[in-house]
């Protein structure tokens, strides 16, 4: 619109400190986002967000920053830089334009980037999840099923870690990109959000409980372990509670009727990773352990008690099994201890027993 009347600048327009330019363009976008956010918005956020991954991997060495400078401290020199802070105000007005309609776009340029920029780009992702906390992690949530979907359709989902392997599976996070950066983002924001994540994660558990059986619903309880297993401890510690309270008998039958129809192997691994993730929980754990136990009792004997809401077979035989693993893991790890920590079974591992359970440890 404005480009007549800034046409006989000419002369003037060289001596123009940068500092004006980059507002200019700033003012300009600006406008061009107010008028017709639908066409504008995700066009200027892509954008924004991309240069402002590529500024920060360039500059990250050459900040006159300590490297262990912390993350207030780089998001207050990058925002005293005009030309990032112009880019993080144009991202900030797209995402605020698109929130009612269609924010989805704005937050998988934010988690492709971060998936690239990772950690230099950190600053951005704590500074925008910090505006838009409850926008961020619903969309960072879904946006990242979508993204493990679309690689779960190429490979078996939920692979469960070795029995000596540390949690953050870097392997994994080659073959499914985004989910290492929905981690990061929602660790970003545990400390002053862990209310709205922890709601965020029961109501994606329990929206997938009902509904149509579409793809994405159905691997929402892998993608949910996946994100555990991933997951720092504080992380986990906020959900597993809940979780553990939630799961009353009618939801364990839907949960079953969910899981019924997956292959063998992909619930084998999904019994490991929840084991795994049993031997990691610290602050729920023994509600978690009495949950299984519990559930885990044959009906006979607690019948009487019961009433008529009793636990679905199926259920009981998966917590059973689940608890003669977790048994057969934390007998593991203790003479492995014993030995000094080498791996070789001695001769009571070798004993006979729920051996063939173990296949896929």
């Amino acid at each position: 619109g404005g480009g007549g009347g800034r046409g006989g600048r000419g002369g003037m327009s060289v001596s123009l400190g940068l500092e004006d330019v980059i507002q200019e363009i700033h003012g300009v976008l600006s406008e061009f986002i107010r008028l017709n956010p639908s066409a504008w918005a995700p066009l200027v956020s892509a954008w924004a967000i991309d240069l402002m991954g590529q500024l920060s991997s360039k500059y990250s060495g050459h900040l006159g920053v300590p490297h262990a400078a912390s993350l207030n401290e780089l998001l207050q020199l990058w925002m005293g830089c005009s030309a990032t802070r112009s880019l993080m105000e144009s991202y900030a007005q797209c995402l605020a334009a698109l929130i009612g309609s269609c924010p989805d776009a704005c937050v998988d340029a934010l988690l492709d980037t971060s998936v690239q920029h990772s950690p230099h780009f950190d600053w951005v992702v704590a500074h925008i999840g910090s505006s838009f906390p409850n926008t961020i992690i619903s969309r960072v949530l879904s946006c990242g099923l979508k993204d493990f979907c679309a690689h779960a359709q190429h490979s078996e989902v939920g692979q469960a870690p070795s029995a000596g392997a540390t949690p953050p599976l870097s392997d994994k996070v080659g073959r499914v990109p985004k989910i290492g950066s929905v981690v990061g983002i929602l660790g970003h924001l545990a400390s002053r959000h862990s209310d709205s994540i922890r709601q965020e994660l029961l109501t994606m558990f329990h929206g997938s409980l009902s509904g149509p059986r579409e793809p994405q619903r159905k691997a929402a309880v892998p993608f949910l372990l996946q994100l555990a297993a991933l997951s720092p401890p504080a992380l986990l510690g906020a959900v597993s509670g809940d979780l553990v309270d939630s799961l009353r008998p009618p939801v364990l039958g839907q949960l079953q009727a969910l899981l019924s129809g997956l292959p063998r192997e992909e619930l084998d691994n999904m019994t490991s990773l929840v084991v795994h993730l049993v031997c990691q929980s610290s602050a729920g754990a023994l509600r978690v352990l009495q949950f299984l136990v519990n559930t885990a009792m044959p009906a006979s004997v607690i019948m009487a008690a019961q009433g008529p809401a009793a636990v679905p077979e199926g259920a009981r035989e998966a917590c059973d099994r689940v608890v003669q693993l977790l048994l057969l893991h934390l007998q593991k790890l203790v003479y492995n201890r014993a030995d000094g920590d080498d791996d070789t079974p001695n001769p009571q591992q070798l004993a006979p027993g729920p051996r063939h359970h173990h296949h896929h440890h």
